[in-house]
């Protein structure tokens, strides 16, 4: 199925996924969420705040090792947070907020392909 627009996949993605809360697109450069998914009003604070997080996640990671990440995960008492880009060198990123105890694999799998589909789109 061919991707309408990203809002659609946020939304199939945040609805296929049980226990997603939220998704968004945003930029790791800008520190900015450009488009968001959620069952609620979603107030800016908290979307500056996930995309502050994402930029934060994958600069960490490139500090472990030198290799540059496409995926990073980061977990609280209020939930796990999913970024992912489609290549490692995209300031791109697909963000999930999800309820704690969500299984991971099938939620990385999801994001990735997200993500992948976003960036053919383009």
């Amino acid at each position: 199925m061919p991707l309408t627009s990203i809002s659609d996949e946020l939304d199939r993605l945040r609805l296929a996924t049980p226990d997603c809360r939220m998704t968004a697109f945003g930029d790791l450069r800008a520190r900015l969420v450009l488009t968001w998914s959620a069952e609620g009003p979603c107030p800016r604070e908290t979307l500056d705040a996930i995309a502050a997080e994402a930029a934060r996640a994958f600069a960490l990671s490139g500090l472990i090792d030198d290799s540059s990440e496409t995926l990073a995960i980061t977990f609280s008492e209020s939930g796990t947070r999913f970024f992912a880009r489609h290549d490692a060198g995209s300031d791109d990123v697909v963000c999930a907020d999800c309820a704690p105890g969500l299984d991971i694999a099938p939620m990385t799998h999801a994001l990735h392909d997200s993500a992948r589909r976003i960036a053919e789109a383009a």
